[in-house]
C-alpha cells in the first residue's frame, strides 16, 4: 500500500458525487473517422439523448473503440440508435452496462498533485474493486465502478482521503 494512503497525507480532494443512474456504452471495431463519430452522435443528439464521458480510443488497424454514458432512460433508444447504425461497420459491436455507478471526486489543482491517481487506485484495490474506466480533468478524478461496490468504494476513499465529504448520492432509479 502507498505510504501516502497510509499516512493520509494527501487531503486534496473535497467532494465526492455518486451517480447511479447511467449506463454506459462502447462501440468496438468502428471506423476511426470523423465521419464516423458524427453518424453515431447525430441521431442520439437528434433524439435530444445526452451523452456525458465519452472517449475515442484509436487502435492500429485503423479502428476505434468509441464509448459514452447516458441516463437510464435513454438506454432503449440509445441502444435502438445504434443498433441499426453497427452493421454497417462489418465487425464492430455494442456492449452495454446498466450495473455501473461513476464516483467524481473533486479537488483543486488535481493536475499538480503527484500521487493522487495513486491513492485513488491503492484505496479501491484494497477492498477489490474493479475500476472500469478512469477520467480525470483538472479539478475532477472520476471512476466507474460496479453499481455493487458502491458503498465499500465510498467508504475506502473516504478513510484514504480525510474530510472527503459526500455530497450527492443520486439514486433516481
Amino acid at each position: 500500500m502507498s505510504d501516502i494512503l497510509e499516512s493520509n497525507a494527501m487531503p486534496v480532494l473535497s467532494t465526492l458525487a455518486v451517480v447511479r443512474d447511467e449506463c454506459q456504452f462502447v462501440l468496438s471495431g468502428v471506423p476511426n473517422s470523423p465521419e464516423t463519430t458524427a453518424l453515431i452522435l447525430a441521431p442520439l443528439v437528434e433524439t435530444r439523448i445526452g451523452m456525458d464521458a465519452m472517449a475515442l480510443n484509436a487502435q492500429d488497424d485503423g479502428r476505434a473503440s468509441f464509448s459514452f454514458m447516458v441516463h437510464q432512460d435513454d438506454y432503449q433508444p440509445a441502444l435502438a440508435i445504434l443498433e441499426q447504425l453497427v452493421p454497417r461497420w462489418g465487425d464492430a459491436h455494442i456492449q452495454t452496462n446498466q450495473a455501473i455507478a461513476r464516483l467524481s471526486m473533486s479537488g483543486s489543482a488535481l493536475w499538480l498533485q503527484p500521487g493522487i491517481m495513486d491513492v485513488v487506485l491503492t484505496a479501491l484495490a484494497v477492498p477489490k474493486i474493479r475500476v472500469d474506466s478512469v477520467t480525470t480533468s483538472e479539478q475532477t478524478i472520476s471512476v466507474l465502478i460496479a453499481e455493487v461496490d458502491v458503498e465499500s468504494a465510498v467508504q475506502a476513499l473516504q478513510q484514504s482521503f480525510i474530510g472527503l465529504e459526500l455530497v450527492t448520492d443520486e439514486m433516481r432509479c
